[in-house]
């Protein structure tokens, strides 16, 4: 039982330790978003990439802990990115187009 306690707390940390890093860096970015303009439209495809492989990863992760409240917090993460990227993407197309 103890055991089970230990890797509950474990998978706990990694998952909000993830939600929370991601958090981070993406109001970093936006905050920054002139400066870090150049850098992500460069690699628009490898930042998609980057959202897609860590939702991947936050679902694995929700999934094996049985937990529903960690699903529901992946549905609704999953949401705001989708909005998030969204935004993102019409920035993009903006500037492709020089407005």
């Amino acid at each position: 039982m103890k055991d089970f306690v230990q890797a509950s707390k474990k998978i706990s940390f990694l998952y909000h330790g993830i939600i929370l890093a991601s958090l981070v860096g993406e109001v970093v970015m936006l905050w920054q978003l002139e400066r870090v303009v150049p850098v992500l439209y460069s690699g628009f495809i490898g930042f998609l990439l980057f959202h897609l492989v860590y939702h991947i990863i936050l679902f694995v992760i929700a999934k094996r802990s049985g937990r529903l409240d960690y699903l529901v917090t992946w549905g609704l993460f999953l949401m705001f990115n989708l909005l998030y990227d969204s935004f993102l993407a019409l920035v993009f197309l903006g500037l492709s187009f020089g407005m």
